[in-house]
């Protein structure tokens, strides 16, 4: 999408939105037609300030390289959760932006139906027994007192099975990190930040960190166990490989990029031959020029321009 030009090319469609973009000659018409016809309601208002293009010229000016929004669109008479994501152009003060959309239904369904267990103290050990085939290992925390209960699943013990929590945060230090924007890791993991996420019975906190060596991608969810006059002392924290789906995802975005630098290297060779015609031609137009003049018996040549 070229932001001052307002204008935009497509590499991938979904087959039932082609006749919008076939439909619309201007960014701002596309995403006008998109949000009449797609986005529900009540995000109507918030797509469309996401995706005006004085906004995302403003954001992507500073250090943000990267935007994302999540919203609600009707495709094919569903109701579809998708995640706008606008990445900036990699040459330097580059008016274009890229953008692409994710389907997360599924992920947005699956941390409903988490979500409203959590709140139903009865069905906490449902949780737990559901949340065992997709996590690998989980820890039982005790914030009040200091210490933790480390429970492996798949792979390698990589936890010592119990101890005090402020070993088990240094272990967590040594093996793994977060990326940006997030803060440090054992910013996120301290009982005083946790408290802080988890302020109810139904609170989920999570969040996505990685391995040192950026390999292995890992979502930890930490959900209250026990409380006591009101202050949270126990948690359970389980932890989920997503290594393959971010994999994929950064496969995408790589290829988009790709696509990217293929339409601006396009878009380069294009004006270099406009450029280089507009020259020939010249040129061709004051060879005429010169044959038609009149000239002299001195030699002289009278051009009449």
């Amino acid at each position: 999408m070229n932001l001052e030009a307002n204008t935009f090319d497509t590499f991938k469609v979904e087959p039932s939105l082609m006749t919008v973009f076939e439909q619309s000659h201007t960014w701002d018409e596309l995403i006008q037609h998109l949000v009449d016809s797609y986005v529900m309601e009540t995000d109507k208002k918030a797509v469309s300030a996401f995706y005006d293009r004085d906004y995302i010229a403003e954001r992507l000016k500073g250090l943000e390289t990267e935007l994302s929004l999540e919203c609600r669109i009707t495709l094919n008479g569903e109701e579809r959760w998708v995640r706008n994501v606008i990445i900036r152009g990699e040459i330097e003060d580059s008016e274009y932006a890229m953008i692409f959309l994710r389907d997360i239904t599924e992920a947005k369904v699956e941390s409903a139906r988490h979500l409203q267990m959590a709140a139903d103290n009865a069905s906490m050990e449902q949780l737990i027994q559901s949340i065992v085939r997709l996590v690998d290992r989980f820890v039982v925390c005790d914030l009040e007192n200091d210490r933790y209960e480390s429970y492996n699943l798949n792979g390698q013990m990589i936890y010592k099975p119990l101890g005090f929590y402020h070993d088990f945060q240094m272990q967590v230090l040594e093996k793994y990190k977060t990326l940006e924007p997030l803060e440090a890791i054992d910013i996120l993991i301290a009982p005083d930040n946790i408290r802080k996420k988890l302020k109810s019975e139904n609170d989920i906190y999570k969040f996505e960190y990685c391995s040192l060596d950026e390999k292995t991608y890992k979502i930890a969810s930490y959900i209250p166990l026990e409380w006591k006059n009101g202050k949270l002392e126990k948690v359970l924290l389980a932890s989920m490989d997503v290594t393959q789906e971010k994999k994929a995802e950064i496969e995408s975005r790589q290829a988009l990029k790709e696509a990217y630098r293929s339409a601006e290297n396009a878009n380069c060779a294009k004006t270099e031959f406009l450029s280089n015609m507009s020259h020939v031609l010249l040129c061709l137009d004051w060879l005429y020029l010169i044959d038609a003049a009149e000239v002299d018996k001195k030699g002289c040549i009278n051009l009449c321009i």
